[in-house]
């Protein structure tokens, strides 16, 4: 997968499959958020899968201003009042080079995953799901093939996925 957009490509890795059905009757006609990229892998015992979606969410929030502003303010807003318990504090974690913030959650036997970083006036998010930690960290483990290059200059909303 490449962003030229972004600036980055990312090699899909053999356990994971491109699921262009992912937001079937859920998009977001405001193209405030798009998703750029959804993946799952085969389902596991008990029928769950691991799952990965690449969004970029339109940062229309002065505060913030990295991705550990956009953890804070969506584990305050989202996460801790769905119930979701935190496993691992937001962190910095290096991808490709760049600093992302990461958090990691658990909630109803699911581990959840929210990497983020601010790029080109966006919140670029990698959001996991795996019902194991082993799993998650399999997942996780796969972003490590990120490479950034020089995005392309001319800001397009139909060039995101590109």
């Amino acid at each position: 997968y490449t962003s030229d957009y972004f600036g980055f490509s990312y090699t899909i890795p053999e356990f994971l499959d491109v699921n262009e059905d992912f937001m079937e009757g859920q998009e977001d006609e405001s193209r405030r958020t798009v998703v750029l990229l959804a993946l799952q892998g085969d389902a596991l015992p008990a029928g769950r899968k691991v799952v990965m979606a690449l969004s970029a969410d339109r940062n229309l929030y002065p505060a913030v201003k990295t991705g550990a502003d956009y953890l804070d303010k969506t584990t305050r807003e989202h996460f801790q009042p769905g119930g979701f318990q935190i496993v691992n504090a937001a962190h910095e974690v290096m991808l490709g080079g760049q600093k992302f913030s990461r958090i990691d959650y658990l909630k109803d036997g699911t581990y959840q995953t929210v990497i983020a970083a601010v790029s080109r006036g966006y919140v670029l998010t990698f959001t996991l799901a795996a019902p194991s930690s082993d799993e998650m960290e399999r997942l996780a483990g796969s972003l490590t093939s990120l490479k950034f290059t020089a995005p392309v200059s001319k800001p397009a909303t139909a060039q995101l996925g590109k």
